[in-house]
């Protein structure tokens, strides 16, 4: 399975991608998720659920199972854009790490599985940004546990080609 997350408009989307694939989840900028508290309640009391009750929470399942997770971002200011942050901010604990709960402590269980990250970023992005870019999708990767890492630049985001 491929997780698709992006901050294209309905129109940009529809031109690069006339037809998704039916293993493909498609997180866009339209649903209603909740900013990230950095609270960590997601791994110490209720591990791999967040408590902002939101759709969100029903992504989990689809993280841990997926092989590739595919990031189509505006850049903001060396950086992936604010809705992109916070998904992958939300996912942290789906994805990195699973948490359980032993008497009242919470112990590292990490997921190990082969993940891909696929970072595309679009717009008019200086060498200076490119290079933070990179390292900011490198640590995200990271994060995510990905054991690959590619990350692409482009001027407009009708330059990117994907098949899903």
């Amino acid at each position: 399975m491929t997780v698709l997350i992006h901050d294209l408009s309905d129109d940009d989307f529809s031109s690069l991608f006339p037809q998704i694939k039916e293993n493909v989840l498609v997180i866009s900028d339209h649903h209603d998720i909740k900013k990230c508290s950095e609270c960590f309640y997601c791994w110490t009391k209720t591990p791999g659920k967040c408590k902002l009750d939101d759709h969100f929470n029903d992504y989990g399942e689809s993280l841990i199972k997926c092989e590739e997770i595919i990031v189509i971002s505006r850049c903001k200011t060396g950086d992936f854009s604010p809705f992109i942050k916070n998904v992958l901010k939300r996912s942290a604990c789906f994805v990195h790490t699973n948490f359980e709960s032993e008497d009242s402590q919470a112990a590292e269980n990490p997921v190990t599985k082969n993940l891909s990250l696929r970072a595309y970023f679009y717009g008019k992005i200086p060498d200076k940004s490119k290079e933070l870019l990179y390292h900011n999708a490198k640590t995200q990767g990271l994060t995510l546990k990905a054991n690959e890492i590619v990350v692409n630049f482009h001027r407009k985001s009708s330059d990117i080609c994907l098949d899903l």
